[in-house]
This record gives C-alpha cells, sequence and structure tokens, in this order.
C-alpha cells in the first residue's frame, strides 16, 4: 500500500419539532463535561485565532476555530476520544505530538522492518497536534494518539499488519492497550479489492469509524480501502476522503466516485509536524492531509455531542458539508468538511430536560407563600437541555428572557414551561 502524500520540510519552531419557541436569544452549546487546552490570545474576540492556528492553514478552511469556540467549557478538541494512525510510524520526541501519545500508545504492528515515521507523524500532527502556541495545532488537539506503525523498509503500508491494527482498534480496552474510537488510513492501492474487507466490517461492528483517503491518481474512482466504505456492513461507519478545496478537488485526488454518498472532500495542503526534528514544520499536501482533517473532526464531534452514536455522527458530518459549485457528487461527495455547521444545532430544537446548574434553585430563592424568585427562574433557564433535529443535545441559556415584573407575568411563564421543566430546575414543584 502507498502513502497518499507529499511532504516538504519548510521552518523550524522552538458542533422534531419544536416544544417551544426557542428565539429569545438563546444561546447553545454542546453537552459535555469539562477540558480545554492551552493557547494564547486570539483574534475577533475568539482565543483560539492564534498565531499557531495561523501557521496550520488546513484548520480556518475547516472553520474549526469557530467549532472550537462554540465548545468552549466542554470536553473540546476530541478529549476523552482515541484517533489510531495506521500509517509508516509516529515520531514520539516531537513536543507537538508527545502528549497526545501520552494518552494513547505506540504499537509496532511489523517488527521485522521499519517505517521512516515521516508520513505517519504528518498525518498525526493535523489529527492531534498540541494547542500550546508552537509548532502547528491539530484539529482534534486534546485526543489520545494511538500509532499502529504497519510500514515497511520501503515505504510502503504492510496491508496485512494494517489488517491487525484494525481489530486492535476493535478489541483492546483502553487507547493506552490500542483502542481507537476512530482510525485514520491515509494509504491504498489502485483498484477494487476486498483484502481489507472483513477487517473493516470487524471493526464497524465493534464501534470504531474508520476514515481513509482516495488516492493521489486524479482516477474517477478512490482507491481501497476507501471503496470499502459503501460496503453494506460498514456503511455509515466510513468515510472517504478526497483532497481539495471548497472551488473544487485538487487536481491530483481521485474522485469520490461509487463511494460519493460516504464521502467528504478536506484541505489537501497544509502544515503539520516534520518527524526527525523536536518542534519542525513541514508542508504536506495530498489526500493523506485531507483524511485527518476528517478523522480529528470525528473526535471533536464525538467529545461534544456523547449521547449520539457514531453513524449519528459520521451522518452529521456528512449532511452539513457545504456543496462545492460545479462540482457533482461523483467527484466531491457530500462537499467539503464544515466542522462549524457540523457542530451548530440542526433544523428546530426540542426542549429534553432541565438544567446541569446544581444551584439552579439556590438557598432562599423560594419566598413567602411559595412565590419563586426571578433569580431562581433565570438560574434554572441557564442550562435547559434540548435536542436539535439530528438528536444532538445541547445546553440552552434561557434566562435571558427572564425579567422582573408582575407576579402574573411569572405565572403565565410558569404554565408555558411547566410540560418540559423537570429534575432539579422543576421550581413548579415547590
Amino acid at each position: 500500500m502507498k502513502p497518499h502524500l507529499e511532504l516538504t520540510p519548510t521552518l523550524s519552531m522552538s458542533a422534531a419539532k419544536p416544544a417551544i419557541l426557542l428565539c429569545l436569544g438563546l444561546a447553545l452549546s454542546a453537552c459535555s463535561g469539562s477540558g480545554g487546552g492551552g493557547g494564547g490570545a486570539g483574534s475577533g474576540g475568539n482565543p483560539f485565532l492564534t498565531d499557531e492556528y495561523a501557521r496550520t492553514p488546513g484548520l480556518s478552511q475547516i472553520r474549526a476555530a469557530e467549532t472550537y469556540n462554540l465548545t468552549r467549557g466542554g470536553r473540546e478538541g476530541g478529549e476523552g476520544q482515541s484517533v489510531g494512525v495506521i500509517d509508516d510510524g509516529i515520531d514520539g520526541s516531537h513536543e507537538d505530538i508527545q502528549r497526545a501519545l501520552s494518552r494513547g500508545g505506540s504499537f509496532d504492528m511489523l517488527p521485522t522492518e521499519a517505517g521512516d515515521r515521516s508520513h505517519g507523524t504528518a498525518v498525526a500532527g493535523i489529527v492531534a497536534a498540541e494547542r500550546n502556541d508552537r509548532g502547528t495545532m491539530g484539529v482534534a488537539f486534546n485526543a489520545a494518539l494511538v500509532d499502529y506503525d504497519a510500514g515497511t523498509n520501503d515505504g510502503f503500508i504492510d496491508g496485512s499488519s494494517a489488517r491487525n491494527a484494525m481489530r486492535q482498534a476493535a478489541d483492546a480496552g483502553t487507547p493506552q492497550a490500542g483502542r481507537a474510537d476512530v482510525l485514520n488510513m491515509s494509504w491504498g492501492s489502485t483498484g477494487t479489492t476486498t483484502f481489507y474487507t472483513e477487517d473493516m466490517r470487524y471493526a464497524a461492528d465493534r464501534g470504531v469509524v474508520m476514515v481513509v483517503s482516495t488516492g493521489n491518481d486524479s482516477l474517477a474512482e478512490p482507491d481501497s480501502p476507501a471503496s470499502v466504505v459503501t460496503d453494506p456492513q460498514i456503511a455509515g461507519m466510513g468515510i472517504a476522503v478526497a483532497a481539495g478545496t471548497r472551488r473544487g478537488l485538487a487536481s491530483y485526488s481521485n474522485a469520490c466516485g461509487s463511494a460519493a454518498q460516504y464521502c467528504l472532500v478536506a484541505p489537501g495542503t497544509t502544515r503539520t509536524s516534520a518527524a526527525g526534528t523536536r518542534l519542525g514544520i513541514a508542508s504536506f499536501s495530498g489526500t493523506s492531509a485531507a483524511a485527518p482533517h476528517v478523522a480529528g473532526a470525528f473526535a471533536v464531534l464525538a467529545a461534544a455531542f456523547p449521547n449520539l452514536s457514531e453513524r449519528q455522527i459520521v451522518e452529521r458530518m456528512l449532511s452539513t458539508a457545504d456543496p462545492i459549485p460545479g462540482c457533482p457528487e461523483s467527484e466531491c461527495g457530500q462537499g467539503f468538511l464544515n466542522m462549524e455547521r457540523a457542530l451548530n444545532a440542526l433544523g428546530s430544537v426540542t426542549v429534553a430536560g432541565a438544567s446541569r446548574n446544581p444551584n439552579a434553585a439556590p438557598a432562599g430563592a423560594v419566598g413567602r407563600g411559595g412565590a419563586v424568585s426571578t433569580q431562581a427562574i433565570r438560574a434554572a433557564m441557564q442550562g435547559v437541555v434540548v435536542l436539535d433535529e439530528g438528536g444532538a443535545a445541547f445546553y440552552g441559556d434561557l434566562s435571558p428572557s427572564v425579567s422582573a415584573g408582575e407576579a402574573s407575568d411569572l405565572g403565565e411563564l410558569m404554565r408555558i414551561d411547566n410540560s418540559w421543566m423537570s429534575g432539579p430546575a422543576d421550581w413548579t414543584s415547590r
């Protein structure tokens, strides 16, 4: 199997019908736990628009900073997710990659041979380079990396070793033991083959999503194993990725072809981590560069939406891609990856639950005769859980809609809202 890349060293650096109308200044954020990363001051009010971000041009093309800003305070940057890279190895000494690898593990799938780690390191940097105001920044900068080194002495990927890696990703219990939530496979061979089908079915059946580059031969059909994502037992658990921009495919990229239903276009040129350096950067081009943008995006979305299944997240990514004008589906599939659209609420939203705020009704909030104070109502309305049409859960802040006024006003609000308030925010029952 040949890697899908061009690597050039450049420089060294020391996101149903509505139960209630939510058009009252509703602020939504994806439901998840706490987390975050480092990073310095940004521009335009977005702390992610840093020099480090600017050095990684693929991020702006997929609107990553807008996505990160939406998940601030939640599990941002793929926290808690593991991304496996089946490749020629990852240079764990690179300072942008060390922390992500420490959350996962490295596994030599072909001990008798040694890959040179340049390709795998570049892919890994796109996926999960640390957000540290140095070097470049990965799409899923808080995710764990799992390194499956299947590289050969002559610069190829050993197919049997890659198949074993797929099964290890599916069977292992933790990232440290080799478990991956999503696999990146930036390699392939021309033509259709069933060589990987059973192993990809095995992984898909156990919840592993596979992201595969289409190849760099300007062909109308994707290489294998990208072509396998259409298999009925894999469909919805695999994404083929072509390289290009919002204007169309790169001239070298294989088209989505028969995999169009499960195919995206992503940036084919960016800067990323360079193997053999402490904090070096390399320009990286090819469908090998496009695929890890999608694998990293899956990790970010899976962390932000823990209530969604793997197939739901894949469908969300496909359905929110930006159409590419003039590019037919046979070439550009579902369109260009847009992380911001994928993380925003889709369609109308339905109020699903109550506040996450443990102080939704603080002590002393209930007045004489059981009257509820405006303060308590505002607190309860700060963390209302809503579901969008794709089933993704968001926290909605309805507190700006509450103002002090006559008791009859609050009573009217109570009559409208008590059908969906529950749990710790169920102040109507007090």
